[in-house]
């Protein structure tokens, strides 16, 4: 499983990645636990076990913030165009500061280098695959929390 992400990875992003010391796989899931949780084995099934990094063999957000400064295969999005990605629009090409890669996936930084997504090049468009609203998104809250 381990395998098939570092070759998922690299064939995305055009680098193999480093993963944490810390991390226990559940079916298709790979976590980041603390070094304390990584040993203890529970009676009832906890709602989660850490911080995920990969499903099916595809990483989550924390896995390509974790190897941002390594990716061969990213795009830095000015501000604005970093809100609207975030907000699940589309890429213009005016809005990209900086590429480097040849894709067809991206990871989408904005230009304080903060992981927003992923932005897959298909058509001579680049499109949204998945950003950081998603997550935003599930909760569907009515009003604001603080």
């Amino acid at each position: 499983m381990i395998s098939d992400l570092k070759k998922s990875f690299k064939n995305s992003f055009g680098v193999e990645p480093l993963l944490p010391k810390n991390i226990i796989i559940d079916k298709s899931s790979i976590y980041e636990v603390s070094k304390d949780l990584a040993g203890i084995s529970f009676k009832i099934k906890p709602l989660s076990k850490g911080l995920m990094i990969s499903i099916n063999n595809k990483p989550c957000h924390e896995l390509l913030r974790i190897n941002r400064n390594r990716l061969k295969n990213y795009i830095v999005l000015n501000d604005k165009s970093s809100f609207l990605f975030t907000c699940n629009r589309k890429i213009l090409k005016k809005g990209i500061v900086k590429k480097k890669g040849n894709g067809p996936e991206f990871a989408a930084l904005n230009e304080k280098g903060e992981v927003l997504g992923v932005i897959i090049f298909k058509n001579k468009v680049y499109n949204n695959k998945v950003n950081i609203g998603y997550y935003l998104e599930q909760d569907k809250l009515k009003g604001l929390i603080f």
